[in-house]
């Protein structure tokens, strides 16, 4: 080795020592790509962080107040008395849709209201409690415990009765309806 190719070896001047001096530009390229990056994950985390927080928010929501509101309906639409049952009945499916307000319309004309009527039949339900079993945004599916009192002009003695129902309801707007009923 010459002392010219020392020199320029020590002092970098030499044209062959190029991959020192391109590191250096590639790790300006790179800082750049990295700053997008972090902002981009930031970006999403902070959308992510805000829609799920809305979701799990509203499903809150749903959990703390649906049991004990689609608990009252069902006993709301299960209570009648022979003097009122057919308003009765009409206030019930003000708080039902879908399949389960069709079959309620076709039993409350067929069934509830003439026998009602004819034996002066009276139902009182009050919830003696309530479990939520599943819950969605729209949706949510709750166990119902109740406590019946029914009397009837045959029997004027009030007959005790417990129930349990599985019910299915499906808010429409700020308030529940009831979409299936089915007793346990």
């Amino acid at each position: 080795m010459t002392v010219e190719q020392t020199l320029e070896r020590d002092t970098g001047t030499d044209e062959d020592s190029g991959p020192a001096e391109a590191v250096r530009p590639r790790r300006r390229a790179v800082l750049p790509v990295l700053a997008v990056v972090t902002v981009l994950l930031l970006g999403y985390s902070a959308i992510m962080h805000f829609t799920v927080g809305t979701r799990d928010s509203s499903l809150e929501q749903v959990r703390s107040g649906a049991a004990g509101e689609i608990g009252d309906l069902t006993a709301t639409i299960l209570s009648y008395s022979p003097d009122t049952v057919e308003a009765d009945v009409e206030t019930a499916k003000t708080h039902l849709t879908g399949n389960f307000l069709t079959e309620f319309s076709d039993l409350g004309a067929s069934d509830i209201v003439p026998r009602a009527k004819q034996d002066a039949i009276s139902a009182q339900w009050d919830v003696t409690g309530t479990s939520l079993v599943s819950a969605e945004a729209d949706a949510a599916t709750v166990l119902v415990f109740l406590h019946g009192t029914v009397t009837s002009g045959a029997t004027p003695q009030p007959e005790e009765l417990s129930s349990s129902v599985r019910v299915r309801a499906e808010r429409t707007g700020q308030s529940w309806s009831i979409s299936d009923l089915e007793p346990l």
